[in-house]
């Protein structure tokens, strides 16, 4: 058996094939409670400076705005705090922090503003939900606010060095714990060092009376005042372990063409895969990936064996079968309302309802209608809110603990089985359509992806036609779908003659969905699978089921 498995690029594309590499990057966040005295006094003059530039500039839009009905915008209001001729006391503010840290503060306030604006002008809110918005408050006068330092606003020597980030102007100096942080962490993959109170202050207590009541015992120490958040950029590289198992090769090109306003020829030069290899560390670490409507399966090619099993995914389609429920009888209560309240309005009923009631309770009728048509809309915008949560917690949980599950069982690579325009051409009745084009099948993949990413393990979809036809058992041909070309049909070897029942040619039942599984992994590596796969598990057993428990 040769070491290798070449795949020609024809073929790559005719797999629809999304190989996921490490091009991207994760942001994540170290947080670090702040304990020392004297730290904790200095974070406290910092954010207390940072609330007092932040009321300055608050102070200074409100008077331009009601003066000269004028819009600072960030550029201005950056050139007006720092005059000392015009504004010295906002100028002493503004240099008592680092530049840097003050164009952020004065950033968020312009940011402020925007939503202010914005808000006022939202065609998404009645006027009575307009004039509710006001202006940013001010903060209170011993309030304290976050202060954000950008890498520009400490020491890149200190980091390189001795891998500390000292913040500009204080004395502040944090060590950069290596358990976190690898010694090949650069300076540019430190994006922000956020300052965070921890706890709402007391109005009435000055900085020191909170700082003496802290160290004093009176205080809960095991919550600190501030804790430090450092905000950093991980490549996913470097959070992939050594694999070489997958190998591209490219091939650059270079084309000229010529500009037609300026007459030139300008060179352009391109990257295509002309081939991907695997190798045999590849085949023996290898998931397919299955979805459908009730659930994922999973089939395994690992050093330890072959395995398969099935995470139960019931839980998303209850959840929309709940709210396509609800969500119905409100939009038509709220269509109902809106034709009544039409009515209403009209000149040639309002005479035929005058006839019947008062004028004044018409009006009533109207406002009442009204009403009771905006808490119609309110409560529909609740419940999508709730079902959305709900998707989005359990789509977390699952992508998790798939992954974890993988991880264990030594899982390098994963191929998830995916059709681009299923939702679009599914036709499995109305009720079944509804349902299941609500799964959110592509914020699962994309979880999997970058989740599986930080674990090592490498992620590709793949074009997953006929793969639940095919027999692979009987090392079946398989048969790819396109979109462009006249759809054929094929004669298949085995047949699936239950839900979850698929027969092979020789009379061996086993699970359709772990046998689409399988095939998936064979769409992308051929029939060299056979060589590593366990034919005698997949005929003898059934899949183990795995359930989420939401929490």
């Amino acid at each position: 058996m040769s070491n290798t498995l070449s795949i020609s690029r024809e073929k790559i594309d005719n797999l629809n094939l999304d190989i996921s590499l490490a091009s991207s990057n994760v942001q994540l966040v170290k947080k670090v409670p702040v304990t020392d005295v004297n730290d904790v006094f200095c974070c406290l003059l910092l954010s207390n400076t940072a609330k007092k530039l932040y009321n300055s500039a608050l102070y200074l839009f409100k008077e331009q705005y009601r003066k000269n009905q004028t819009i600072l915008t960030y550029e201005t209001l950056d050139k007006l705090m720092k005059n000392e001729q015009l504004y010295p006391k906002y100028a002493r503010i503004y240099q008592d922090l680092p530049a840097k840290v003050s164009q952020q503060i004065l950033k968020l306030f312009a940011q402020n503003i925007k939503s202010f604006f914005g808000s006022k002008q939202s065609k998404k809110l009645t006027d009575e939900q307009k004039k509710k918005v006001n202006l940013p408050k001010y903060y209170s006068k011993n309030g304290l606010i976050p202060v954000y330092y950008t890498n520009q606003a400490f020491s890149k020597r200190d980091f390189n060095n001795e891998k500390i980030i000292h913040l500009s102007g204080t004395d502040l100096k944090i060590k950069l714990d290596l358990d976190s942080f690898p010694e090949s962490t650069h300076f540019s993959q430190i994006n922000q060092v956020r300052i965070v109170p921890y706890t709402k202050n007391d109005k009435d207590k000055t900085l020191s009376d909170l700082l003496e009541e802290y160290y004093s015992g009176s205080s809960n120490k095991a919550t600190p005042l501030f804790t430090i958040e450092i905000v950093y950029t991980v490549p996913v590289s470097e959070k992939r372990s050594n694999n070489k198992s997958l190998q591209l090769l490219y091939r650059t090109s270079i084309i000229h063409k010529i500009n037609k306003k300026t007459n030139k020829i300008a060179t352009i030069e391109t990257e295509e895969l002309v081939e991907a290899r695997y190798t045999c560390e590849f085949l023996q670490s290898v998931a397919g990936i299955d979805q459908n409507l009730d659930h994922l399966a999973v089939g395994v090619v690992s050093p330890d064996g072959t395995t398969a099993f099935n995470y139960d995914i019931k839980y998303l389609k209850s959840v929309n079968q709940y709210w396509n429920k609800k969500k119905a009888k409100l939009q038509a209560d709220i269509s109902y309302q809106k034709q009544l309240l039409k009515e209403l309005k009209e000149d040639d009923k309002l005479d035929f309802y005058q006839t019947v009631l008062t004028e004044y309770s018409v009006s009533r009728l109207i406002s009442g209608v009204e009403i009771l048509l905006k808490k119609l809309k309110n409560k529909l915008k609740r419940i999508t809110t709730k079902r959305n949560h709900k998707i989005d917690n359990y789509t977390h949980q699952l992508s998790r603990k798939l992954i974890n599950h993988l991880s264990e069982l030594g899982v390098q690579n994963i191929i998830y089985g995916k059709n681009v325009n299923f939702k679009k051409e599914i036709n499995l009745g109305r009720v079944t359509n509804q349902n299941f084009v609500n799964i959110p099948f592509n914020q699962i993949i994309e979880r999997l992806r970058y989740k599986a990413c930080l674990a090592g393990i490498n992620f590709m979809t793949v074009e997953e036609s006929y793969t639940s036809k095919t027999s692979f058992l009987d090392e079946e041909k398989l048969h790819s779908y396109k979109r462009n070309r006249p759809k054929k049909k094929y004669t298949f070897l085995g047949n699936r003659f239950a839900r979850s029942l698929f027969r092979s040619k020789e009379g061996h039942v086993i699970h359709a969905d772990i046998n689409a599984s399988f095939n998936i992994i064979r769409k992308v590596t051929g029939d060299i699978i056979y060589n590593f796969v366990d034919k005698g598990f997949i005929k003898g057993s059934s899949p183990k089921r795995w359930k989420i428990s939401i929490q």
